[in-house]
């Protein structure tokens, strides 16, 4: 075979910025796009919301917190920085998001959505910290506004009821119950 055939042959791959955005955003969060990993993402970020909610429990109680302290920061490194990575790449493939993709300034109108503020939110106080003295009552609102990653999972569990909800429309509240308890075609 030719070189022109070899080239033929393979797909071609777009090297623009478009393409690049394009790509990040159907493997990484695209739910129509079936080969992506858009539900291990999601399920990788809920579960890693969870751990931290409870860590945030758990360093309210001396006991615990006192002897891993240092364990507890750099989870919160850890974990801040996948948040940050996360915010990012959401904020960098808004412009090909279907949702804003029609809007002049999709970035923007993605910067100033509820689940993008959700995430701002929850990342916020951990660079504050960094860059301005914090007393002591201001360091436990910042603790509190950390929770707000809980409201994240709503990004997955909105979605789910709303499926759940049009599978069984009519049905009976036992054969709901049975449908969450158990897989069949109404689970969603």
């Amino acid at each position: 075979m030719t070189d022109i055939s070899h080239a033929a042959a393979r797909p071609l791959v777009r090297h623009s910025a478009e393409g690049v955005m394009t790509f990040v955003y159907r493997w990484l969060f695209d739910h129509d796009f079936a080969p992506g990993f858009h539900r291990q993402v999601e399920r990788a970020i809920a579960l890693l919301i969870l751990i931290s909610v409870a860590a945030i429990v758990l360093e309210h109680i001396p006991e615990i917190y006192l002897p891993y302290a240092q364990s507890f920061h750099w989870f919160d490194v850890i974990t801040v920085a996948i948040f940050s990575v996360e915010y990012l790449l959401r904020l960098y493939t808004a412009p090909v998001h279907p949702e804003f993709s029609d809007h002049r300034f999709p970035r923007l109108r993605y910067a100033f959505s509820f689940y993008a503020l959700v995430d701002l939110v929850a990342i916020l106080p951990f660079y504050f910290s960094h860059f301005f003295t914090v007393d002591v009552e201001m360091l436990r609102v910042l603790r509190l506004l950390r929770l707000m990653r809980i409201f994240k999972l709503s990004r997955e569990l909105v979605p789910a009821w709303t499926e759940f909800q049009s599978l069984n429309a009519g049905r009976s509240f036992r054969a709901k119950v049975y449908a969450l308890l158990e897989p069949t075609g109404h689970s969603g």
